[in-house]
């Protein structure tokens, strides 16, 4: 599958999801699709269309830790962008691998993340959770690594990479995170409203690459491997 690939590098929160929509608003039903790369200026977090981050969040937290955050136009609750791949997907409407039911786009598009993370995972289970419960118990249900929901990419019984999306009459935009590092304890019980809930969750539920987020020089060859394995995944499917 020829794909077009845009890496914008750093740029915040905002930047960052504004030029996603642009893209998506520009998307050509016939054209290309498109994988963008991008980062993070500092710390982020964004939380889907119809979220209500102010329910969830501390405010005096998040300012204490400099968190930058942003709307996206996708779905789904809040994912925290601190120690993440995040990564953006567009497939044209036209093209052969589009469908209009969006679990099988889901399937289509962490079909390609679990096979750029296959190298890195050599001797663990990679496989889509199939669970179709919409339980929502509790706050944890609303944050992308506390909780999988179908076809999230899974390391045994544990959540790698989660994803939101939005479809259009012209295609749809698939808003992809990958689990890197366990974010630091302290910034999450200082800006999370129901902390002991949702750290719990995400502690049981998560698996992150590496075991410490302080390694930043593994971090950042980390990024690089899984930067050339997705791009060689969809380009092979």
């Amino acid at each position: 599958m020829k794909i077009l690939i845009l890496d914008t590098g750093v740029d915040s929160a905002i930047g960052n999801m504004s030029r996603d929509e642009k893209i998506l608003s520009h998307l050509a039903p016939n054209g290309s699709p498109i994988l963008h790369l991008y980062q993070w200026k500092q710390d982020s977090l964004t939380y889907g269309y119809f979220a209500k981050p102010e329910k969830l969040l501390d405010p005096s937290g998040m300012k204490k830790h400099s968190i930058d955050c942003a709307r996206r136009i996708t779905g789904g609750g809040v994912t925290l962008h601190f120690i993440d791949f995040a990564f953006s997907f567009f497939m044209p409407r036209q093209h052969p691998h589009f469908s209009e039911n969006t679990l099988e786009n889901y399937a289509f598009v962490n079909k390609r993340v679990s096979e750029a993370l296959r190298p890195l995972l050599a001797n663990e289970q990679i496989n889509a959770y199939e669970c179709i419960s919409n339980e929502r118990a509790d706050e944890s249900f609303f944050f992308c690594m506390a909780k999988p929901t179908r076809y999230d990419v899974m390391v045994g019984d544990k959540k790698v990479g989660g994803a939101a999306q939005r479809k259009t009459t012209n295609g749809y935009l698939h808003h992809g995170t990958i689990a890197l590092a366990k974010p630091d304890l302290n910034v999450l019980n200082d800006i999370l409203r129901e902390k002991e809930k949702v750290v719990q969750a995400m502690l049981a539920n998560s698996y992150y690459l590496i075991d410490n987020h302080l390694k930043r020089a593994a971090l950042e060859e980390l990024r690089e491997e899984i930067k050339v394995n997705l791009i060689r995944s969809f380009n092979e499917m």
